[in-house]
């Protein structure tokens, strides 16, 4: 009896590489096995669907329930179809969440875990099999930065009533990022409320695998009145549009 890590299917490479992990569709191969799957404990890595999981623990439950392994960091997926996370990270998709729900740790600092689903739409290409790759970390750090706004920064009723602008964005890797438990770490470096109402807020997100930082995400950002927003935007996008429509033709009669 072991303990195996548990990745999605797109980790095949990793977990073929590495002793003591397997793939989804290993795990379900195995469940269905007459003797079981011989483990003691299964943790939950990254790429985990909870749907398939779910499925997983019930088939185990009914045929295998005296040596059933233990399902350790569910708390990681259970998240994936929550719709109020969905709703704070801005995502119509649950396969598109790409973290916890967020809980706070003191008063500048909240925490959450990495959960990336096999199916994400930044999974859907370029996967080394191995790593996380680093465009997945910052969309998470973006979603970090929503999530704390929508269930934290934002007054009550404010709250997915706002429109988010990104003012600057910057990414540092320092460590390939593995499909393992991953802590996401938010830290408000100020936070400011504007004579408009508007928010603006300065943050960062670090990831840490193990008390090793993989990567650290600063981000600037804005949170507008939705109608200010559009009206802005309506105006710029008409004189933009107005310039480039008059740019076009000028050209057009010069040649």
């Amino acid at each position: 009896m072991k303990t195996v890590v548990v990745v999605g299917d797109k980790f095949e490479e990793f977990a073929a590489r590495q002793q003591n992990v397997i793939t989804l569709r290993e795990l379900e191969k195995k469940v269905w096995e007459p003797d079981g799957p011989a483990y003691e404990k299964v943790i939950v890595g990254q790429g985990v669907c909870r749907h398939r999981l779910s499925t997983l623990k019930d088939v185990l439950s009914t045929s295998h329930a005296d040596k059933a392994p233990a399902l350790l960091n569910l708390d990681q997926i259970n998240d994936q179809v929550n719709p109020q996370q969905q709703r704070a990270v801005h995502k119509v998709k649950a396969e598109n969440v790409l973290i916890s729900m967020p809980r706070q740790r003191d008063e500048l600092t909240y925490v959450s875990k990495l959960a990336i689903h096999d199916a994400a739409e930044l999974l859907s290409d370029h996967m080394t099999g191995q790593h996380v790759q680093g465009m997945v970390l910052t969309e998470a750090a973006r979603q970090m930065m929503l999530s704390v706004a929508e269930l934290y920064l934002l007054l009550p009723e404010e709250r997915n009533q706002r429109y988010f602008v990104l003012n600057e964005v910057s990414s540092r890797y320092h460590q390939f990022a593995f499909p393992i438990d991953t802590e996401v770490v938010l830290t408000v470096l100020s936070q400011e409320r504007k004579a408009s109402g508007a928010l603006c807020v300065q943050i960062s997100v670090r990831f840490m695998q193990q008390d090793v930082e993989l990567a650290e995400v600063g981000i600037r950002y804005a949170a507008y009145d939705k109608h200010f927003i559009a009206e802005r935007e309506h105006t710029m996008a008409a004189s933009r549009l107005a310039a480039y429509l008059d740019s076009s033709s000028r050209l057009a009669e010069a040649s």
